[in-house]
C-alpha cells in the first residue's frame, strides 16, 4: 500500500480515488519474486514454525492475546488510535483524508502482491490452525478464513504502512517500525499465520515500497500527505 522531489504540476493535481492502487500487475510480479518458496514440511524451517507456534499457543500471556484480538484488523478505529498514537499525530478519515487516503491505496498493493505470492502457482501453505482445529483468537477456524496462510498480507500492510510514515516522520521511525512489525505478529499470536508468514509479508513490503517510490501517483499524494500532517492534531488518548 520516500524523501522525493516533486513538482508543483503534480502536488496540485487532482487526488485519484482512494480505492485504486499505484502499482501495475508487471511491478507487484516483481516485487513478489523476491520472496522465496514457503517452507517445506519437514525442513527446519517449518519445524522452527511449527515450535514457534506450539510456544505461542501455550504460553502467550492473556493480555498479549488480548492485545492481538483488539487491534488485528487495521482498518478498525482501534489500530488507527494505536497507531497515531506512534505517529504522534492523529490518522483520522476526516481530519487527515490525503494520509489516510495514501495508506489505503498503498494497503491494495500490498495486498495484491501477497496475492500474487499466495495464487501464483507455486507451493502453498495451510494456516497454522488448521492441522489441530483450534480457532484463532477472533473464534474463527482455519476453514473459516479460506486461502493460504504465507505471506501473511497483514504482515505486509502494517509494515508497508510503518515505512511510509516513518519517511513522514523520521523522528517517530522506531515507534513506528516497532508496531508495523507487531502487526504481523498479531497474527501469529492468534494462530493464524506461522512466524515465517510474518517475517516474509515484511520482505514484501519492503519490496513494494521500493516500487512506491518510483511512481509519481504516490510520490504526489506523499507530497500531499506531509503537508496535511505538518498541521495535523496530536494523536487522542495516548
Amino acid at each position: 500500500m520516500l524523501v522525493l522531489a516533486i513538482t508543483l504540476l503534480a502536488a496540485a493535481a487532482a487526488p485519484p480515488a482512494p480505492n485504486q492502487p499505484y502499482l501495475p500487475n508487471a511491478v507487484l510480479a516483481e516485487a513478489a519474486r523476491e520472496l522465496p518458496p514457503p517452507p517445506a514440511r519437514g525442513s527446519a524451517a517449518d519445524a522452527a514454525d511449527r515450535q514457534f507456534y506450539r510456544d505461542v499457543t501455550l504460553n502467550s500471556p492473556d493480555r498479549t492475546v488480548q492485545r492481538a484480538r483488539k487491534l488485528i484488523i487495521m482498518v478498525r478505529p482501534a489500530y488507527r488510535s494505536a497507531l497515531s498514537c506512534e505517529l504522534g499525530s492523529q490518522i483520522d478519515p476526516k481530519l487527515t483524508p490525503e494520509l489516510w487516503k495514501l495508506l489505503l491505496r498503498a494497503d491494495i498493493d500490498a495486498a495484491r502482491a501477497s496475492s500474487v505470492v499466495k495464487f501464483g502457482g507455486g507451493a502453498q501453505r495451510q494456516r497454522p490452525n488448521s492441522e489441530d482445529g483450534s480457532p484463532s483468537c477472533d473464534g474463527r477456524t482455519a476453514a473459516e478464513r479460506p486461502g493460504p496462510s504465507y505471506p501473511s498480507r497483514h504482515a505486509a500492510s502494517g509494515y508497508l504502512w510503518a515505512l511510509i510514515l516513518a519517511e513522514l516522520r523520521p523522528a517517530r521511525r522506531a515507534d513506528l517500525m516497532a508496531f508495523g512489525t507487531e502487526t504481523g505478529d498479531f497474527w501469529v499470536t492468534c494462530r493464524i499465520n506461522w512466524k515465517s508468514d510474518a517475517e516474509q509479508g515484511r520482505v514484501l513490503a519492503q519490496s513494494v515500497f521500493r516500487q512506491l517510490l518510483k511512481t509519481p501517483a504516490f510520490k504526489a499524494d506523499l507530497a500531499r500527505a506531509r503537508t496535511e500532517l505538518a498541521t495535523a492534531p496530536p494523536a487522542f488518548s495516548c
